[in-house]
């Protein structure tokens, strides 16, 4: 997998550099310490997966996030910080990171998470993902973004639906959720039909579209 590495740390970005590339299946195409630069080599490098920090000297990493990939969809995101705050954890999500890992976690986990990604799976830790999940429990349907549909949503319907925008399974949202997977099924057949959607996939849309889910594609780790 190649990998850009976007921190305005220089020693940090060289030691990560150094662990990734000790590892056969990654490849560090390059680093860079600003927006503006991370975007001019994400472009010319082409790299499969931006490794970034939130806070860079000219500007947040979430705008470098946004250009690069109304440029370039393929890219994957990875934030990698100090900062432990929901509301950037949830800002992360929105804009279209694959993940959010913190700078404390273990190396061997970060090296796990980033293949989880390449897996097509999350890269988030098991404690944010509780918050995530946390924050679908409190959505109220009467308050959600699109009052015409998701209104329709009972709050457990709604509490499914977030879950496939993170693209859980059936036996996922049965744990999660403490249910049968029977139910699950139940229920997303039920949000099927009140949204009009003819598949989980475009569930799923819908509910990232809506700030019910984040990009996800895959599963979650179960490592991390």
């Amino acid at each position: 997998m190649r990998i850009l590495i976007v921190d305005n740390h220089i020693l940090f970005r060289e030691g990560l550099a150094s662990l990734l590339v000790s590892q056969p299946d990654f490849e560090v195409v390059g680093e860079a310490g600003s927006v503006t630069e991370a975007i001019e080599k994400a472009l010319d490098l082409k790299p499969d997966l931006v490794l970034f920090d939130i806070a860079l000297p000219d500007g947040s990493g979430l705008d470098m996030l946004n250009t690069i990939y109304l440029k370039d969809p393929q890219v994957k995101f990875i934030l990698l910080t100090m900062q432990e705050s929901d509301d950037l954890l949830f800002a992360a999500i929105r804009a279209g990171a694959t993940g959010y890992l913190l700078k404390t976690t273990p190396i061997t986990k970060i090296l796990a998470a980033l293949r989880a990604v390449e897996r097509g799976e999350a890269a988030i830790s098991r404690a944010m993902t509780s918050r995530i999940l946390d924050e679908f429990k409190q959505l109220d349907p009467t308050q959600a973004t699109n009052p015409n549909s998701l209104s329709t949503l009972t709050t457990r319907e709604i509490e499914v639906l977030g879950h496939l925008g993170m693209g859980a399974s059936n036996l996922e949202i049965a744990k999660s959720l403490v249910i049968t997977e029977n139910t699950v099924k139940v229920h997303i057949h039920n949000i099927l039909n009140k949204l009009n959607l003819r598949n989980r996939r475009e569930a799923g849309r819908f509910a990232r579209r809506h700030g019910l889910g984040n990009s996800f594609t895959g599963r979650y780790p179960t490592d991390l």
